[in-house]
């Protein structure tokens, strides 16, 4: 049984949801990871919802990320080859 909660870090919950819809077969643990990055120092750069209920459609991209072009698996080449040295 696993003794875990499912639960994002404060403001992350759109992130999560955009890892676990758009990358569920490259991220096992999209609150993990998002846990992980958070303490790193990342920003989230997905909003979260307001009314805390669980989204079913897509999080909007936060304004200030709107025009990045990184896709997923450059993002984490960039952070592997980071935490390497």
């Amino acid at each position: 049984m696993n003794d875990f909660q499912e639960k994002s870090p404060p403001g992350w919950g759109g992130t999560v949801w955009h890892m676990k819809h758009h990358h569920s077969d490259e991220i096992d643990n999209p609150w993990a990871l998002a846990w992980w990055m958070k303490n790193k120092g990342n920003k989230s750069h997905y909003e979260d919802d307001k009314d805390g209920s669980k989204a079913k459609k897509a999080p909007k991209k936060k304004k200030k990320y709107k025009n990045e072009s990184m896709s997923f698996k450059e993002w984490l080449k960039k952070i592997e080859s980071n935490s390497d040295t």
